[in-house]
């Protein structure tokens, strides 16, 4: 998923028109277009915006899923787990451990 997928994502799940979230975020509508499109690339202060008004990370735009699970890596304090202690976390809390 590209930046301007997970984007347009996080519209949707709030429901919003492009122009609803032009004007919240004090961008126009063609940039907002242009960016879930695939044809600019958003600037860092536009994902600050975005990421603020999401209430979400501006990492969020740029996550990465974990092909074998298919599921977003886990992080502890900060610090992305390995695969190994993904796979481990996530054995854990299967059996209820965790």
């Amino acid at each position: 998923m590209n930046i301007g997928e997970r984007f347009k994502q996080l519209r949707t799940e709030k429901k919003l028109s492009m122009r609803e979230l032009a004007d919240s975020l004090g961008v126009s509508h063609a940039q907002v277009s242009k960016v879930e499109a695939g044809k600019i690339t958003p600037s860092v202060d536009f994902l600050n915006k975005a990421a603020d008004y999401f209430n979400v990370s501006i990492s969020h735009f740029f996550m990465e899923k974990v092909k074998m699970m298919d599921m977003p890596r886990l992080t502890v304090d900060g610090t992305i787990l390995s695969d190994e202690e993904n796979e481990s976390m996530i054995q854990l809390v299967r059996e209820g451990r965790a």
